[in-house]
Formats: structure tokens, C-alpha cells, sequence
């Protein structure tokens, strides 16, 4: 949900657990809000912010958790969700719907007699969380902002340039947006077309005046061509409406899709209704609905205006607004789901064209239903399990694999975090080669292989069950694994030990002899 981390504190306001462990760190500058949090019990969000201990900008909502003791609630600490505005935030006022050279938007809050910029600027850096400008400064576009002026407005920013703006305060924070551009760039093009303006109106008068005598020469003359020409017109006209109508009567009556064209009705007091005005074969044979022309949906489909009132409001939406809609929905009346667009000829009337899609919506659910079950057992198994694809060479000689999944024991048993999607050599750059060369020869020959190793770039001994996993480009390969890591420790410890044993036992100068 593009938080950059998450972290759990107790209510020492120390942190047990964080996503990131490159960021763990509280910051000094939350401390006095996430007492409060604990205190009101409820949930809080900070401003902008940035500290000795969190060098970049960021904001905090912070949650209080708790647990509930003989019927009383305990507090037992506080999550921190951590947005890193520079992600979404920041971009996306910066962003800009024309190319431009000089506008941009602000981001401002009020600091006593001061206007602190929020974000970074077009025309000066380091300015977020830095910059400050007095409130008493009228003419700064920014000091109408905080002052309570909305809507466009002019004067000068940063820069001490005119500009043309829009202010606006962003309810719920003590934030104000300003976007604006500057006032030269937008007269610069008015100033450079005004001259041609001139002489194109000069040109036109004096054009229109040399030709309005041809033209009433012309006219009478254009009259009768005109009259032959509309006559002609006009037989053709005819003969392209009835083929017209022919070819339109051939599609509709032979499209696989359902059509129905229908006038919506209107009663004070009842819901929504509608007349079929005229449908198609295929609506019969999709709907198992029959003579349903000159009849209303109510008398067709008795009940529908108490089981499906948003399908009819959607029908009255289209017909009173013109704007055409497209959707999915599932007709209770009919225990069928349809595939539905349908547009408005003319006000008060709309079409609908249709298909049903209730075979396919119940593939799909079964579908979902199977990856969540596959997706359930994969997650559940005790043994590390991913699949990964492997890396050649232009000489086909494996040089590294990705992992395309991971299930939960992968990072438990590897030591590897989001590991999906990424390449072995990002995630440990001195992975040795025969672990490449050992997966490559499963892909490229199919032969399953179970083995023991220790990869020294993990400090791990594994075992391993590595099979191809068949597809068309045969680079895909199923790993199951155990960390034996602890089981080797112990042989190599006893076979040190008796090693010891035995060279004590060989080499000690007085007789040793065993008896039972």
C-alpha cells in the first residue's frame, strides 16, 4: 500500500519489530504524538517531518494497539505506518497536465509569521521543510494562500516573479496547495499573434470584397446546378436509406448478442419501469424470455424492481443522461450474470446489448476458489519451496537464476528477504557457481536431483530436491529445502572429537586395554 515501512513499539516507546531493518529508528519527533495516541486512544497522523535520526522527509499514522485483560483494554504499544512522500506524494504534485517552462505547484503550512514550503521547487533546490517566507509579504502568492484567499489569484512567488495562480486550502490538514504559472508565459503567445491578427483581418476584408461581385455573378447560375444536383441526391438518398435499413435489419436480427431497445417509464411514487420497444432473436435465446414486445420489464419479469433496483437505475441513469455505461452485473430475477453495454438514442429511451457470462463467471470463481487452495497449501508447507528460473549465457551456460515464488518458510530456512522477482546474485553477490551449474543441468537435461551442500555465501548447509518444471523454454526449476545447518555443526563437532579420541588413544605412553 506504497508505505516505505512498518513498525511496531511498545509503550516504552521502544521498537519491537520493524519491516525495514535498515529503518528502525522511532525518531525523537514522534515520541510526544504516539503518547498522545496511547493516551486518546486513537489513531493519529503527523505532519511532514524529518530528524537527526530520520534524515528524509516523512509522515507517520500512528495506531494504538491493545489487549484486552479481565474485560479491560491494556495498552501494549503503537504500529507506525511510514509514508515517504517522495514516492507518490511529492511526484505527483509536481506533475503537470501541459508542457510548460515555468509552472509548478506548492506545498505550504503556516509557522507562526512564516510560510514553510513543503516540497521541492522547480526553480530552487533543497527548499522542502527549508524554505520560509514571511506571512506579512502581500504581494507572495503563497502569503494569500495561508491568508485565506481561494480561487485564482495573482502576485509574486519565490522568485519575486508575477504570476497567475490558484490557491486552494486542503481540508482535514494544515496544508495549502498553490499551482501557478508565470504571467509573462502566459501573454508571450497573445503578444506574438496580435500583429497577424491584424493583417490576416485586412487581407479577409479586402479578399471578401473582390469576390462578393463574382459571387452574385455566380450565384443564380449555382441555383440551377444545385436544384439537378438535389434531385439526384435525393433518388440516391432513398435507395441508400433502404439499403441501409436492409443491412441494419439483416445484423440485428442475425447478431449473436442480445439487443433491446426500450423506453424507460415513470410513474409519481413507484420505481423505475421500462417498455421493450423491440428486441432481437438472440435476446430470446439468451434470456429464455419470450413475446416480450409492447411489454413492460415488470409484467415480463415479475419482481425485478424489488430484486434488481440498480440494474433499472443504471437503464434510467443512461436514458435521462445520454452518457453510455458498460458493466458486468448479475440479474438475481433471472440467476444469470450479463456482459452489458447500453446507450441512449434519445432521451427517455436507451439500448442494451448484451451477452451472458454466467458459465464464465462461474469458471472464474472456481478458478479463484483452486488458487486460493494451491496458494493456502503452498503457503503451509514446513519445508522452503520456490521456483526459479535460470540465467544463460549466449554460450548456454547457466550464470544465475531469479526467483519467480517463494513460499513463507523460504525466508525463515535462506536468510533472504523479498527475494520474489529478484536475481540469487542481487541478493547474495558471492553465491558460488555449482549451485548454478547444478540447477542448470536439471533445466536443460530434466533430471531431478536430491543432494547435500553448504552454500558458504549464506553460511547455511542445505538439502535439496531440485525438478524441472516443464514449460516451453525449459529454464524453470522447483527447489524443496531443509536447513541442515545445525545437523552438520554436530557431525563435524563428534568427528572432531573422536578424532581427538583416537589420537589421544594411539599416542599415550602407559597401557589402555577395555574389559566387560
Amino acid at each position: 500500500y506504497d508505505y516505505s515501512n512498518v513498525l511496531i513499539a511498545d509503550t516504552s516507546l521502544k521498537v519491537r519489530l520493524s519491516v525495514i531493518t535498515s529503518d528502525s529508528i522511532l525518531g525523537d519527533s514522534i515520541k510526544k504524538e504516539m503518547k498522545i495516541t496511547l493516551k486518546v486512544e486513537n489513531v493519529m497522523m503527523t505532519d511532514l517531518h524529518q530528524s537527526k535520526e530520520i534524515p528524509y522527509i516523512h509522515l507517520d499514522i500512528l495506531v494504538p494497539l491493545f489487549n484486552s485483560v479481565n474485560k479491560k483494554r491494556v495498552a501494549v504499544g503503537v504500529a507506525i505506518l511510514r509514508i515517504d512522500p517522495a514516492k507518490v506524494l511529492f511526484p505527483l504534485i509536481q506533475s503537470w497536465p501541459t508542457q510548460s517552462k515555468s509552472s509548478e505547484t506548492l506545498l505550504l503550512r503556516k509557522e507562526g509569521d512564516s510560510i514553510l514550503y513543503l516540497n521541492e521547487l522547480r526553480h530552487l533546490k533543497n527548499t522542502a521543510l527549508n524554505l520560509k517566507l514571511p506571512v506579512s509579504e502581500d504581494s507572495l502568492l503563497a502569503s494569500k494562500a495561508v491568508k485565506g484567499n481561494e480561487g485564482i489569484v495573482e502576485g509574486v512567488d519565490y522568485r519575486n516573479v508575477p504570476v497567475v495562480g490558484y490557491a486552494a486550502g486542503i481540508p482535514g490538514l494544515p496544508w495549502f496547495m498553490v499551482a501557478k504559472v508565470d504571467k509573462e508565459e502566459i501573454l508571450s503567445p497573445l503578444k506574438r499573434y496580435v500583429f497577424l491578427i491584424i493583417i490576416v483581418i485586412v487581407l479577409l476584408i479586402l479578399i471578401n470584397a473582390s469576390i462578393f461581385g463574382f459571387w452574385i455573378w455566380t450565384q443564380q447560375i449555382n441555383l440551377y446546378r444545385k436544384q439537378v444536383a438535389n434531385d439526384v441526391k435525393l433518388f440516391q438518398a432513398d435507395n441508400d436509406l433502404r439499403k441501409s435499413e436492409e443491412l441494419f435489419r439483416e445484423l440485428f436480427e442475425n447478431m449473436l448478442n442480445g439487443f433491446a431497445y426500450c423506453k424507460m417509464l415513470y410513474e409519481e411514487g413507484l420505481p423505475p419501469d421500462f417498455l421493450y420497444v423491440n428486441v432481437n432473436d438472440a435476446f430470446e435465446s439468451l434470456t429464455g424470455l419470450k413475446d416480450v414486445k409492447g411489454k413492460k420489464v415488470s409484467e415480463v419479469i415479475p419482481g425485478i424492481q424489488e430484486a434488481d433496483p440498480e440494474l433499472l437505475e443504471r437503464y434510467s441513469r443512461v436514458a435521462l443522461t445520454g452518457k453510455p455505461e458498460v458493466f458486468e452485473t448479475y440479474v438475481d430475477s433471472l440467476k444469470m450474470w450479463f456482459a452489458i453495454s447500453v446507450y441512449s438514442p434519445q432521451k427517455e429511451y436507451f439500448v442494451a446489448v448484451f451477452d451472458v457470462i454466467t458459465e464464465r463467471k462461474l469458471a472464474e470463481e472456481a478458478l479463484r476458489s483452486s488458487e486460493e487452495r494451491y496458494r493456502n497449501v503452498f503457503n503451509s508447507l514446513i519445508e522452503g519451496f520456490c521456483i526459479i528460473e535460470m540465467v544463460f549465457d549466449t554460450k548456454n551456460r547457466p550464470v544465475d537464476y531469479r526467483f519467480l515464488e517463494v513460499n513463507s518458510s523460504f525466508e525463515k530456512r535462506t536468510g533472504l528477504h523479498n527475494a520474489k522477482g529478484k536475481l540469487m546474485r542481487e541478493l547474495a553477490p558471492d553465491h558460488e557457481a555449482y549451485w548454478f551449474e547444478i540447477y542448470g543441468k536439471v533445466a536443460l537435461t530434466g533430471e531431478s536431483v536430491r543432494f547435500e551442500n553448504e552454500a558458504k555465501a549464506l553460511n547455511r548447509w542445505f538439502e535439496v530436491r531440485a525438478s524441472r518444471v516443464e514449460d516451453q523454454e525449459n529454464r524453470k526449476v522447483a527447489l524443496y529445502f531443509n536447513d541442515i545447518t545445525e545437523r552438520k555443526l554436530a557431525e563435524t563437532a563428534l568427528r572432531d572429537s573422536e578424532e581427538r579420541f583416537r589420537s589421544l588413544y594411539e599416542n599415550v605412553t602407559i597401557g589402555i586395554y577395555r574389559t566387560t
